[in-house]
């Protein structure tokens, strides 16, 4: 008898052996995963990255997005939305971009630097409980980008480009351990344990400019771009790692900060050009199309800004 109690304490005592392994965040960023795969709508704007070649042409181009997620766990049936066991995620991403059109051809440059935190807070219900768990995500490092016109002669206000490229990020990947208490929980600085490795992007697009007007376009376009994260695998399936609480994080982690972005994206853009300057106008008109779109336990409050100029060369 004494030994069926000592099982029963091991597999349901808070912070016992068997609950190590499994990361309680699990069903919130694989749903949150689901519901981000699904294409966001017609009207949105396509990657920065998707430039159209113009005879001698410079084009500078930057985006800026602000990160402020909420991600809460999904309520089954008519249960309200629980804001006690929520997943947040704030931070920034900034990349400019380079390019230089000769007749049919570009070649782009960009630069991506980004920072992130992510917090795990779990509180039970007379508030006395609580679990919490912080990542942290940096990243930098260069891309290349090549657009080329397959059919140059296709019609005087239509150009078909098609875009191929990639980018190394260098990843710096702060995790910290699952930490369960009565009463609140803190996790300080010295409780992150920090891993470096490299995530590849790749990239392939299709972007048809129709030119309506002199200064303005329609832009439909489509997207496929996919991460390599097998660096960082090979660190959570390394011996030390490879059973564990860390190693389920992780797989948390990098599903939220990469996997969960679709691989397969499609879109209705305008542009319109002011002074000099390419407007793109498709991801404002997607914003305010889906406002009452998403589920109520997802709260995404995140803002992206991109500018595009174009400059003829001498």
């Amino acid at each position: 008898m004494p030994a069926i109690w000592i099982l029963l304490t091991l597999l349901f005592l808070p912070g016992a052996v068997g609950a190590q392994s499994i990361d309680p965040r699990t069903p919130i960023v694989d749903d949150f995963v689901e519901q981000r795969a699904k294409n966001p709508g017609l009207y949105q704007s396509p990657p920065i990255t998707h430039i159209v070649p113009a005879h001698n042409t410079i084009t500078y181009a930057g985006q800026f997005e602000e990160v402020n997620l909420k991600l809460m766990e999904k309520p089954e049936g008519l249960a309200k939305v629980n804001e006690d066991n929520a997943v947040t995620v704030t931070g920034y991403k900034l990349e400019p971009h380079l390019a230089l059109s000769l007749k049919t051809i570009a070649i782009g440059f960009s630069i991506e630097r980004s920072k992130l935190a992510e917090e795990w807070v779990y509180t039970d219900s007379y508030n006395t409980y609580q679990r919490r768990q912080k990542s942290t995500l940096e990243t930098s490092g260069l891309g290349l980008n090549l657009a080329f016109l397959p059919f140059p002669k296709l019609h005087k206000k239509l150009r078909l480009a098609m875009i191929l490229g990639g980018k190394s990020l260098n990843v710096k990947h702060g995790v910290s351990s699952i930490q369960s208490q009565t009463g609140p929980v803190s996790i300080e600085d010295a409780d992150i344990q920090s891993f470096r490795y490299t995530v590849n992007h790749y990239e392939a697009g299709l972007n048809l400019s129709w030119f309506v007007l002199k200064r303005f376009a329609i832009v439909p376009w489509l997207d496929y771009a996919t991460y390599d994260i097998a660096g960082a695998q090979a660190i959570f399936n390394a011996d030390k790692y490879s059973s564990g609480e860390l190693k389920s994080v992780m797989e948390n982690d990098l599903n939220l900060f990469f996997l969960s972005y679709p691989k397969f994206r499609y879109g209705l853009d305008f542009s319109v050009q002011v002074i000099g300057l390419d407007v793109r106008i498709g991801g404002l008109l997607g914003t305010l199309a889906n406002l009452n779109k998403s589920v109520d336990y997802i709260e995404e409050n995140s803002i992206t800004i991109s500018v595009s100029i174009e400059q003829k060369g001498n």
